[in-house]
């Protein structure tokens, strides 16, 4: 790893630091600070490109703040270490992006039953569709009917099949659109996850 005596030195001093025992742990913790700062929206002003400036990796970085990180399928590589196992990454790309091709549709849920296994749950239902779950939280008030609300209209299909996929729910245009998601489910008690 090559030193740095800039701002990002303390990081690679404490990754350079790691053993082989806790270097992956070190990274997930670099890797949780980084998507955890508040982002910038000038970072994203540019064409991003390709590049092996360490500027704009740091800059594409900081812009995934939040960013959902799953973990990639791997196998044992001969002579040691992990490959990404191309069928399973194949498989879980689909299963949890959606096939190629299809747009991409930005989820929020809010869970207003007081049951946060739904968000998972629900995520696995919608991913395989082009639905992707882009944030969940507690709603501030408890809800008996599930809502699926549409950003504007051009998403009224969409959260039907929303609707017709979770077996419930109302569907509607809200009323001012949050630019954040595309269909914000807040989850009643009528929800079953089984």
């Amino acid at each position: 790893m090559s030193h740095s005596r800039g701002a990002d030195a303390p990081v690679v001093a404490y990754l350079d630091a790691g053993t082989e025992l806790d270097r992956t742990s070190r990274w997930e913790e670099v890797l949780t600070g980084i998507f955890a700062i508040r982002p910038n929206a000038r970072r994203w002003d540019r064409p991003l490109g390709a590049t092996d400036s360490a500027r704009a990796v740091r800059s594409v970085l900081f812009g995934a703040h939040q960013a959902a990180v799953l973990e990639l399928p791997t196998a044992p590589a001969e002579g040691g270490g992990l490959l990404a196992d191309h069928d399973d990454a194949v498989d879980f790309a689909n299963s949890h992006l959606g096939p190629a091709g299809t747009p991409l549709v930005r989820v929020v849920v809010l869970s207003a039953n007081g049951r946060k296994g739904d968000v998972i749950v629900i995520a696995t239902r919608l991913a395989g569709l082009g639905y992707r779950v882009v944030a969940a939280q507690q709603a501030r008030v408890p809800l008996a009917l599930t809502q699926i609300v549409a950003s504007d209209e051009s998403f009224l299909g969409k959260a039907a099949q929303v609707q017709a996929i979770l077996g419930v729910g109302s569907v509607y245009v809200g009323p001012e659109s949050s630019g954040v998601a595309d269909l914000t489910i807040v989850v009643g008690r009528d929800f079953k996850a089984a």
